[in-house]
């Protein structure tokens, strides 16, 4: 029973696995979805299936996609067409497309179709192979499948189907014999011979050349004979020419085979030359020659340096002897030619010395001769001279400041004692050195004494260091270098120990001395309190002349300050003031000030008191104390009250010096004595002036807020979201005191004071709702109550469902064919494979086994259809998968398709139909042409297979018949055994075997033996019958059988002939072989028989020689031969020819001459030869010509060219003819004869031959040189000048280039040539020793060819020299070459060079700079060959490196050119050691440096004198004074706070006090820090108080005694204090006033 299906209105989306045919649509999917398969899977019968291997599914399709012919899968769930891949080369895809399959052999293969060919016989195909290949070479292929080899003697037919015969005489035009030459290294016996062997070893044959006459039929091999290796050469086995034993080696005997026969050459001796017999050299002197040598002067043979060799038979180094002393031997010393040298001057050779300069006399002594032995024959450097090593004369005289006693090494090697100098060069003796001047000190090595520097003096003689030299003493100056007397500085002057000049009188002191010093001035000559000395006061100073000006102090000098204004807040109205203790204060609402860097002296108060401002007594700057801000000034206020009053309150004051208060802005408030108004507090506002504190300010309303300070109104209504209490201070109040957001479960539209609850069937989860429209519906699948606003109440009941704002569990019931869940928002339709038939329900059933649910939302199920099964819980029926089917409704499972009938569908009803014939298909086949699969295949060889076969074997082929191919359809595909074969069984795939001898098989046969008559039979009389005949065979001519059975015939005996089995004797004239039948055989024409019964033609007799046999069948000779023709046994022509006939005769060939009746052509003799055919008498041969040789008879061309190194005339029979009796012979020595040679040939210069038989001169030995027609070149030395590589022509043809020179004989390369030594010049070529010195201004590096070389510019201080060929150049800018200079010489230190050709520096280093070495300007700025004098340094003209500035001196710029230009340390500073570029410091503290008076080199020397204090840097001992109102009791002091407080009852009037100035005046109280003897400051002191009275330095004011008192200030005495009037009484002491009046009755005491 089918429900009626619900249509739903909400929009629904398809079911996974499922789409709509359109996005936009809205669909019932129950009904209008489609299938759609994820890639890789198909949709079949309701299902998505994997796709099966052989295919590909792109998804969403209903069937696979199977894979093209050609490719395949073996992979499943493939997706694209890619996954298909191309099968191999020579592969074919399987019909299920799961993988690929080789080509079977025999076949080719489309891979493209699919298609097998069978390969047509001449062509095999092996497996795998996809095409059909022709059938190799040397091979036959009868099936198209097999591969035969070709036996010997066999070829392949032109279809290459079988093998055939070679026939005879089918030859290829190279297998035609032909007489070629004897080959070279060969020799060839009179026999004929396809292979000439080789020559033995140690024999050898030169090629031969042998011509063939045109008509002759036969090659007439060359007569070679294999000639004997000579002395000095080997001859290994096939050798064409002998091989001569390289130089080093020789060979004394002929035959010789190896190279290894060659034996070394003798130690002591030297082979030179290739294919000596013996040695041909000695050794030459100064070399050793080891066994095996090749050359006398092997230079890695020469003896070693320090060694000499004078034999000529010398082979080991060791035999070279020690050098003698006084001779250095250089590497190959020996012999008249190369001798030891005699030792050079400067130097000394002991035994077995190897070069001129390896022992050189010692540094201090000298040699000018010859031939030292050793380092004592040196002789001793003599006085006042140097001597560096290897020198011939004394190097140099003694440089000034230094003495040289005999044996000095160095010119500065024995300085001057310090305090010493010498001017001059040469000095010999100490002694030579004279004592420093007065004003001078001279160090170790002095050659000029140094001035003793300014600010010091010298009187004594012999100062050693700058240290001798003593500093000028305090009151004089040395302003002079060299000072030997100080000057005195004069009256109003003065000086400090070490001055190079004298100062002015310092001020507050005075110089009334001629010599005054600091220390004097500052200790003793100071100006006294109250007077003023200017600077330079050259008298004591006077009270009417020096008297301190009005308005100014002047404190006593030592304070080194000049007259002082009064400070500002007081006054000075006398002259002589002497401390600003003494100068008046300012009185009340009075001014005193002066302003300026140099402000004049106050003699009276300045003015009044501007408005704004108070003035206290002492007031300078009148601004200085204006009224603050939150004051006003009040013009009302009495004489002595502060004028500054606070604002009132409402009002404020926000600038100093204010007159009048301003009124409190609306928003504010403003206490008493506010200087800026206050805003009301965030929450608050004020809309009224005049407010004067915070509460007066109005709180902010519900729903409003406050947002900022000093509001004049709210800032608005509150924020929706958001509710405000009161007070709020924002729209958005989050404190929870003055508002918050509005909270979840509620909404606050603008201005709320309180949150509004979300109504029943909504809720709020979050917080800050500003409407009622935000509160949520509740959700589908959810119920809200209106219990709890914040969240939904819970789920939907299940069987029920809630589609959104539902107030109940229970909104809608789910229908039929639908579920729900808790919490469902729609109802379920029931899913695929299932369905619901209630309502109200929480799931669906399963769709039962046989039955399918299709459809969502299903009520009810469908049974399965045909050809279908359906599991339980299928949602549609799967079809029966191929090679199954069903054929019931509502099936479970499907069956297999019966054998012999196919499925290849799914959802098949019934089978589809029979396997196709050529096949069968086992049960549950899928293919009606099942091939290689598991339920089938093709049909088996020896079996058919109609349509409908089940089983492989089912119809085999029957006896007599076989089938070889698979597939067979049906009977007729079984061929009947084949003629010759037999088949004896059914179902055979070839037949059994041959048919038996003596038996004939027909064809169909059944035995190896037929004997019906039909298939066969047994062989007849007559006939004869081999295995496998398909038919007798009659018995050949020549042969016979006499019975059945047999399978072969009897052949006819020899000697007879039997035509159809009839035996007869053969005639004469004829010969009758074994198996002779009809026909018999003539002798042949060249033979004859005259006999019965000859059996072979070998038994025909041949024609005898010199006649011929013309005819067939002769039984005698026809004649005799010709003239100039040969007839040989067997001849058959009395001319022959040679051509048709070449076994019997000819033409007389060439060499040879042939008479009538000739059997055998005789031979031209030896030394002959004739190259035409026809002749017939002796005389036509011709003699050899020159050049040539005819070795041999009969021939038709000579036999070849002379060999090489012999010579040959006319006539010669020999290619190397010994010369005794043949025309020719040997090559002589210095010839050469090369092959073919009619003469000997003279050496060509460069080239020498010692030997005979040579087919080429030697190229000249390297060390000499050969002219034309030389034998030996030993008589041809190389010359000294010139050197001689191998194959030099004559002596003077290489001469050594310019710049290199050759003092040597027998030299052989370039290499040989030595290049000119440093500092010469070789200028032209052939040189055998330099030509001279290099000129002055140039250097000569090597192989220099001009004394002025000129390849070199830019040599370089780092032992560079570019190019490295480079021979020298001219001396560049920097350097300067004195005559013969190897190298360039660096410029002097203190020296320049700035030009390019310099023999000597240009001249001294610029002052202000240094030159270290190579410099090129007199100024240098590289750094690398001087500079400028760098800071704390001087550089006087001619410096090599600077000098320091001494200690108490700098120079912070460079380029200082003399010690003056040192600067003196700055004041302040101190300068402790030499070299300074700045002052090594400031001066400490506590110490002061005044290098006015002399350089300060030690500050600690200059303590800060008592009354002042030294901060780091203090230029002078009164630069910094203790202020007025203090002392310093004490040296050394470092700050101002060291200086002490003036005490109590003292006053310290002046700065720079080392003592308090006095007590403090009567009437007064100094406190501590008292300036006057009067304070009335209030802070020093001040006046005495009432109550009580001061005496002259009193340290605190002194009570008045009880029964006293005092009412007034300034009490001096106890006098001063007055009695206790009567009628009152005075009980304590101090009374300002009487205690009180007298009680009643009580009188005064």
């Amino acid at each position: 029973m089918m429900t009626k299906r619900l249509s739903i209105s909400l929009p629904m989306s398809c079911l996974e696995g499922t789409s709509s045919p359109s996005p936009e649509s809205n669909v019932d999917c129950q009904s209008q979805c489609l299938i759609d398969c994820k890639q890789g899977h198909y949709y079949t019968a309701g299902n998505c299936l994997e796709c099966p291997t052989g295919f590909y599914c792109p998804g969403g399709q209903k069937a696979p996609r199977k894979c093209p012919l050609g490719t395949a899968n073996e992979l499943t769930a493939q997706v694209d067409i890619t996954a298909c891949q191309v099968c191999p080369e020579g592969y074919l895809s399987l019909e299920s497309g799961a993988g690929c399959r080789a080509c079977p052999d025999g076949y080719s293969c489309d891979p493209h179709s699919g298609v097998q060919r069978s390969c047509s016989p001449g062509q095999y195909s092996p497996e795998g192979e996809s095409e059909c290949l022709g059938c190799p070479e040397n091979h036959v292929c009868p099936d198209g499948r097999s591969r035969q080899h070709c036996l010997a003697g066999q070829e392949p037919d032109p279809s290459h189907t079988h093998c055939v015969t070679y026939a005879r005489g089918s030859v290829s035009a190279e297998d035609v014999l032909m007489c070629l030459p004897c080959p070279a290294g060969h020799f060839c016996a009179d026999s004929l011979t396809d292979t000439p062997p080789p020559c033995p070893a140690g024999s050898y044959k030169p090629k031969e050349e042998i011509l063939m006459p045109s008509s002759s039929s036969l090659p007439l091999p060359g007569n070679g004979l294999c000639l004997k290796c000579p002395a000095g050469y080997f001859c290994p086995e096939g050798a064409s020419h002998p091989a001569p034993c390289q130089p080093g080696t020789y060979n004394p005997l002929q035959g010789q085979d190896e190279a290894t026969d060659c034996r070394a050459c003798p130690a002591g001796r030297a082979c030179t030359q290739a294919g000596l017999a013996q040695p041909d050299s000695e050794c030459l002197p100064g070399y050793v020659c080891p066994v095996g040598s090749s050359s006398p002067h092997l230079p890695s043979n020469a003896c070693p340096p320090g060694t000499v060799g004078n034999g000529f038979d010398l082979f080991d180094k060791s035999q070279c002897e020690t050098c003698p002393a006084g001779y250095f031997c250089v590497r190959g010393t020996g012999g008249r030619q190369k001798p030891p040298a005699l030792c050079p001057v400067g130097h000394y050779c002991p035994a077995g010395t190897k070069h001129a300069v390896q022992h050189k006399c010692a540094p201090g002594t000298w040699s000018n001769r010859t031939r030292l032995k050793s380092a004592e024959e040196c002789l001793l450097c003599p006085a006042g001279w140097f001597c560096v090593g290897g020198s011939h004369v004394p190097s140099g005289m003694c440089s000034s400041g230094h003495y040289c006693p005999q044996g000095t090494w160095r010119g500065t090697q024995y300085p001057c004692p310090a305090g010493t100098y010498g001017t001059r060069l040469g000095n010999s003796r100490v002694e030579d050195c004279t004592a420093c001047p007065a004003g001078a000190f001279c160090p170790s090595g002095t050659s000029k004494p140094l001035l003793c520097p300014v600010g010091t003096y010298r009187v004594e003689h012999g100062a050693r260091v700058a240290a001798d030299c003593v500093p000028c003493p305090g009151g004089y100056y040395c302003p002079n270098l060299g000072t030997v007397t100080p000057r005195t500085c004069g009256a109003g002057n003065f000086s400090d120990q070490g001055s190079a000049s004298c100062l002015p009188c310092s001020v507050g002191h005075y110089c009334a001395s001629e010599h005054t010093s600091r220390e004097v001035m500052l200790l003793a000559m100071i100006c006294p309190a109250g007077l003023r000395c200017p600077e330079g006061q050259a008298v004591a100073p006077e009270a009417n002349a020096n008297s301190c000006p009005r308005g100014f102090y002047c404190p006593q000098g030592d304070t080194g300050s000049d007259a002082k204004p009064c400070p500002n807040g007081t006054y000075g109205k006398q002259k002589g003031l002497s401390s600003a203790e003494e100068c008046s204060l300012c009185p009340a609402g009075k001014y005193c000030y002066r302003a300026g860097a140099e402000p004049s002296g106050i003699p009276h108060p300045t003015g009044d008191c501007p408005l704004g401002f108070n003035c206290p007594p002492g007031t300078g700057f009148p601004f200085s104390f204006p009224c603050t801000p939150g004051f006003f000034w009040d013009n009302s206020s009495a004489e002595d009250e502060d004028r500054c009053k606070p604002c009132p309150a409402g009002y404020y004051c926000d600038s100093p010096a204010m007159t009048e208060p301003k009124a409190c802005p609306v928003g504010f408030y403003c206490g008493e004595g506010s200087s800026k108004p206050e805003p009301c507090p965030e929450g608050t506002y004020s809309n009224k002036k005049g407010l004067s504190g915070p509460s007066e300010c109005s709180p902010c309303g519900r729903g409003f807020y406050c947002a900022a300070p000093g509001q004049t109104g709210p800032s608005g209504p509150c924020k929706a979201g958001f509710y405000c209490q009161g007070r709020a201070l924002t729209a958005l109040p989050t404190d929870g005191v003055t508002g918050d957001v509005c909270p979840a479960g509620a909404y606050c539209p603008p201005g709320s004071p309180l949150p509004i609850p979300c109504p029943p069937g909504t809720y709020s989860n979050v917080s800050g709702l500003r409407s009622l429209g935000q509160c949520l519906d509740c959700p589908p699948g959810l119920y809200c109550d209106g219990t709890n606003t914040r969240a939904p109440s819970g789920p939907c009941e299940p069987g029920y469902y809630c589609t959104g704002g539902a107030k109940s569990a229970l909104q809608h019931v789910v229908m039929e064919g639908h579920y729900s869940s808790a919490g469902a928002f729609k109802p379920e339709p029931c899913p695929l494979g299932s369905f619901q038939p209630d309502r109200g329900q929480s799931h669906c059933r399963d769709c039962p086994e046989g039955t399918f649910c299709n459809e969502i939302g299903l009520a009810e199920a469908q049974p399965c259809p045909k050809g279908h099964f359906c599991l339980g819980g299928s949602s549609l029926p799967l079809p029966c998968p191929v090679g199954m089917y069903t054929d019931v409704l509502g099936a479970g499972s499907c069956k297999p398709c019966p054998a012999g009938r196919y499925c290849s569908m799914a959802g098949l009803t019934e089978p589809e139909g029979p396997c196709q014939p050529g096949y069968y298909c086992s049960q549950g086949s899928s293919s009606s042409s099942p091939v290689g699969l598991s339920f089938g295949d093709l049909c088996q060889p020896g079996y058919y297979c109609p349509a409908g076969t089940g089983h492989p074997k089912e119809m085999a082929c029957p006896a007599g018949t076989w089938n070889g191919q698979r597939g067979a359809q049906d009977a007729t595909w079984c061929l009947p055994c084949a003629p010759g074969f037999f088949c004896s069984m059914s179902g055979q795939d070839a037949p059994v075997g041959l048919c038996a001898q003596g038996y004939y098989c027909t064809g169909g046969a059944k035995t190896a033996k037929p004997e019906d008559g039909v298939t066969g039979g047994i062989c007849p009389r007559g006939h004869f019958c081999p295995a496998g005949s398909s038919a007798p065979s009659p018995c050949p001519s020549g042969e016979y059988s006499n019975a059945t059975g047999q399978d072969k015939c009897v052949p006819c005996p020899a000697g007879f002939h039997c035509p159809k089995g009839l035996r007869r004797r053969c005639p004469p004239g004829f010969y009758c072989p074994q198996g002779t039948g009809i026909s018999f055989y003539p002798c042949p024409p060249g033979t004859f028989n005259p006999s019965y019964e000859l059996s072979q033609a070998e038994r025909c007799q041949k024609c005898p020689a010199g006649m011929f046999c013309g005819d067939w069948g002769l039984s005698s000779p026809s004649g005799p031969c010709w003239p100039g023709f040969f007839c040989t046994a067997g001849a058959s022509v009395p001319n022959p020819d040679g051509a048709t006939n070449t076994s019997s005769g000819g033409p007389c060939p060439p060499g040879h001459f042939c008479p009538a009746g000739t059997s055998i052509p005789q031979q031209c003799p030896v030394g002959t030869y004739s190259d035409r055919p026809y002749m017939w008498q002796e005389s036509s041969c011709m003699a050899c010509p020159s050049g040539h040789y005819c070795s041999s008879a009969a021939l038709t061309a000579p036999s070849g060219r002379c060999s090489a190194g012999f010579y040959c005339l006319a006539g010669a029979s020999s290619p190397s003819p010994p010369g005794v009796w043949e025309a020719g012979g040997p090559c002589p020595v210095s010839h050469f004869c090369p092959e073919g040679a009619s003469f000997p040939l003279a050496c060509l210069a460069g080239t020498y031959n010692n030997l005979t038989r040579q087919a080429a001169c030697f190229p000249c030995a390297a060390g000499y040189y050969c002219p034309e027609n030389t034998t030996s070149y030993s008589v041809n030395p190389c010359p000294a000048g010139f050197y001689c590589p191998k194959g030099t022509r004559f002596a003077t043809e290489f001469p050594c280039p310019r710049g290199y020179f050759n003092p040597d004989y027998m030299t052989q390369s370039l290499d040989s040539c030595l290049p000119c030594p440093p500092g010469h010049y070789c200028g032209k070529e052939n040189l055998t020793a330099p030509s001279g010195k290099c000129d002055a201004g140039w250097f000569c590096i090597s192989a220099a060819w001009t004394s002025q070389p000129f390849d070199l510019d830019n040599y370089t201080s780092a032992n560079c020299l570019c190019p490295a060929t480079a021979t020298g150049g001219k001396c560049i800018a920097g350097f300067y070459c004195p005559r013969g200079s190897p190298e360039p010489l660096p410029c002097r230190p203190g020296f320049y060079c700035n030009a390019s050709g310099l023999s000597m520096p240009s001249g001294e280093c610029t002052a202000g700079f240094y030159c270290k070495g190579g410099a090129v300007l007199p100024n240098p700025t590289d750094d690398v060959t001087g500079n400028i004098c760098p800071e704390g340094t001087y550089c006087t003209a001619g410096s090599a490196e600077p000098k320091l500035c001494p200690a108490g001196t700098f120079s912070s710029l460079p380029g200082r050119r003399s010690l003056s230009e040192c600067q003196p340390c700055p004041s302040g500073f101190y300068c402790e050691g030499p070299g300074l570029s700045a002052p090594t410091g400031e001066c400490w503290e506590g110490y002061y440096c005044d290098n006015q008076q002399r350089p300060v080199t030690d500050f600690t020397l200059y303590p800060c004198p008592q009354g002042f204090y030294c901060p780091p840097g203090t230029k002078r001992n009164t630069q910094y004074s203790c202020p007025v109102g203090t002392f310093g009791p004490r040296q050394k002091l470092k700050t101002v706070k060291e200086c002490q407080s003036c005490p109590p009852g003292k006053y310290c009037e002046f700065s720079g006090l080392a003592a308090p100035t006095g007590d403090c005046a009567e009437g007064f109280w100094c406190r501590i820090g008292a300036r006057v003897r009067n304070p009335q400051d209030g802070e020093s002191g001040f006046p005495c108080p009432p109550g009580h009275y001061c005496p002259e330095g009193a340290p605190h004011p002194l009570k008045c005694p009880p029964g006293t008192w005092s009412g007034s200030e300034g009490r001096r005495s106890l006098q001063d204090c007055q009695p206790c009037p009567g009628g009152h009484y005075c009980n304590s002491s101090g009374q300002r006033a009487p205690t009180g009046h007298c009680s009643p009755g009580q009188v005064e005491d």
